[in-house]
């Protein structure tokens, strides 16, 4: 069992990243982007092709495939999500759908429908928990994210950016009129997001074989992630992140038939609207 709860414990790091994004874009355009999680395949199946195909150093593929989904991210919140800005709230929420779609037609038609073979970033073990062995990826996961989530908090706190984020998130009309470009900074989250999105589903890569739609179970537990964490609020999706990881080792140390977490996961996201809408955390704009 202490295997489930520690793997469990450095895979919810890797979803509370994923969370993060999907927690960023609700909080500025209360917008559900259900493409978050195909924005991310892109950028992942293409650091593995430059990685794996093209011998690119293993940064530099890293760096582009962030980059590409950060841009693809951008072209959405400016081609899909603002035109639709007036609309009612579930509209642009719907739009995403459609994104995610014709993203993951691409992604298989381009890459194929069948599992590719990824090789881990990083081998070799760190050091031994509770007599589990600590895989050196997970330690790097967790120092990215811990560092990655201090910036954030930083720049969402202690910049003018971050001021003009919650500006934009409490009243978009009220930051228009003092002179805050909400365009720019709604472009800006996402872009973040798709970066997040990217670096998430690079890192859970080491996992194993990659296929196309492997981020559409992984947008199930960032949804389940950030509906805890309040939708709004970084740091609670970044607390719910490490607790759905845990929940999710115990639940596969106890039952091992296939879907038994997913299952777990969705009765989650019922329960959760039914009981507390609102997440565990208090909202933050």
């Amino acid at each position: 069992m202490s295997v489930s709860l520690v793997n469990g414990f450095f895979l919810g790091i890797v979803y509370s990243l994923f969370a993060v994004g999907i927690v960023l874009v609700y909080r500025v355009d209360r917008v559900v982007n259900f493409a978050h999680g195909s924005i991310g395949m892109i950028g992942t199946f293409l650091f593995m092709t430059l990685w794996t195909d093209n011998d690119y150093p293993l940064f530099l593929a890293i760096a582009i495939g962030c980059a590409v989904s950060a841009l693809i991210g951008a072209v959405v919140s400016y081609l899909v999500v603002r035109p639709l800005r007036g609309q009612r709230a579930e509209v642009p929420t719907l739009a995403t759908f459609g994104v995610s779609a014709l993203l993951l037609i691409y992604a298989g038609r381009h890459w194929g429908i069948n599992p590719i073979p990824n090789p881990p970033i990083l081998k070799g073990q760190a050091f031994v928990i509770f007599d589990v062995n600590v895989q050196k990826i997970q330690v790097v996961t967790a120092i990215v994210a811990v560092v990655l989530l201090s910036l954030l908090l930083v720049l969402l706190h202690r910049s003018r950016f971050g001021l003009r984020v919650r500006a934009v998130a409490l009243n978009p009309g009220a930051a228009a009129q003092v002179g805050v470009r909400t365009e720019r900074v709604s472009i800006s989250i996402w872009a973040l997001a798709g970066f997040l999105a990217a670096l998430s589903g690079i890192l859970i890569s080491s996992r194993g074989s990659l296929k196309y739609d492997f981020m559409t179970s992984f947008m199930l537990r960032g949804l389940v992630v950030a509906l805890l964490g309040g939708l709004t609020n970084v740091g609670g999706a970044f607390a719910a992140g490490m607790f759905v990881g845990l929940a999710e080792g115990y639940i596969g140390y106890k039952y091992s038939s296939p879907g038994s977490q997913e299952a777990f996961l969705a009765i989650a996201i019922i329960v959760l609207l039914m009981i507390r809408p609102t997440g565990l955390f208090r909202a933050q704009y």
